[in-house]
């Protein structure tokens, strides 16, 4: 039984391998898919460990894997299918290479940093959230009444932790024990409570108002790469999903206090984590990877593999499609991209066809 598991598991590894050097990708990309196959084979083949049957966990999640791998590879070799192409590149360059080699250092750890916990929630926040601009929304509220605002920064700077006051000490009126009456003459309330107005006014404190706390970034070197490096990436590359915003839009209680320091960084963790996710869905590549790709557009091996011109066409299209928002990370934070937008591409056998008749 041991025997005839091996030898069905080699069997299925050369059938693979063989599969590989006849489909018509590049010469670089096929030794690399090979390379990857194989060292996902090494283990089931390698080991004396005995195979019960095709259901053990290990023999299965690999016989999985070869067949998507089947899967694409044919779709390529019959027709060129283009999203196969884009997926085995995808495979090959990002996927099989670890972040380290593609990324600089400060990035790395940027992607790589979990946020599950309270205790790693408070770490990702203490070491990433300098690069957020925080704006409070009570900024733009203006009153000739009463010093909400005023009170609002004095609360946040001076304190950090928002008092527990009343509605009327938030306002700057005493808290007393008046009279229902006396309540009523200083006061005057909507039914929802949304319209508050002072009778007596008070002299609005403008010195408070426009406290606010700046953060220095030139002692934190790799948060300004990160900051580059993410205004760069808006502005030389285009996708459908919008990068998240470093300006964070803090909202006041109720009653115009701050948010406590837990909500404020609850606010930050969600937006540093929707970065996080943004670039981790879009990952670079090695520089020499990306040069290598760039230049199989002038090569001619799509020809040496088949006659078919729609086949060559798609095939050409599956290396546009992922070369389109491909691009490469300086240590200083510069975006490379491949510009593969610029390139010039050989009209398909069909538009041709249309011209000649």
């Amino acid at each position: 039984m041991k025997r005839s598991s091996s030898t069905a598991v080699t069997d299925i590894y050369r059938s693979l391998q063989r599969n590989i050097a006849k489909t018509p990708l590049d010469l670089i990309t096929r030794q690399k898919l090979q390379s990857l196959t194989h060292n996902e084979f090494e283990l089931p083949i390698s080991s004396n460990r005995r195979i019960e049957s095709e259901t053990e966990p290990t023999l299965y999640k690999l016989l999985l894997k070869v067949s998507r791998y089947q899967e694409l590879l044919l779709n390529i070799q019959r027709n060129g299918h283009k999203n196969s192409v884009e997926t085995i590149l995808q495979l090959v360059y990002i996927d099989s290479v670890p972040l380290r080699d593609r990324a600089p250092s400060w990035l790395c750890d940027f992607l790589t940093t979990h946020a599950t916990t309270r205790i790693s929630k408070d770490d990702f926040v203490s070491r990433y959230d300098k690069i957020l601009k925080l704006k409070h929304l009570i900024e733009g509220y203006e009153s000739p009444k009463y010093d909400l605002k005023g009170v609002y920064f004095d609360t946040l700077v001076d304190n950090q932790t928002p008092k527990k006051k009343s509605i009327l000490e938030a306002l700057g009126m005493r808290e007393e024990k008046n009279t229902v009456a006396e309540v009523t003459k200083t006061t005057q309330t909507t039914r929802k409570g949304k319209v508050l107005k002072k009778v007596q006014e008070k002299p609005i404190n403008a010195e408070k108002s426009k406290k606010v706390i700046s953060n220095d970034l030139e002692q934190y070197p790799e948060l300004i790469k990160l900051i580059r490096f993410r205004d760069e990436y808006r502005l030389k590359l285009t996708r459908k999903i919008k990068i998240p915003s470093l300006e964070l839009t803090i909202p006041p209680t109720l009653f115009g206090t701050p948010l406590t320091n837990i909500r404020i960084a609850n606010l930050k963790v969600k937006r540093l984590l929707a970065l996080q996710q943004y670039f981790a869905k879009s990952q670079p590549l090695k520089t020499s990877d990306l040069h290598y790709l760039k230049s199989i557009f002038s090569e001619t091996f799509f020809i040496k593999h088949d006659d078919d011109g729609s086949k060559r066409t798609a095939i050409k299209e599956g290396y546009r499609l992922f070369l389109e928002n491909s691009y490469c990370v300086t240590d200083e934070g510069q975006v490379i991209p491949s510009n593969i937008s610029q390139c010039i591409f050989d009209a398909s056998e069909n538009l041709v066809k249309l011209f000649k008749d």
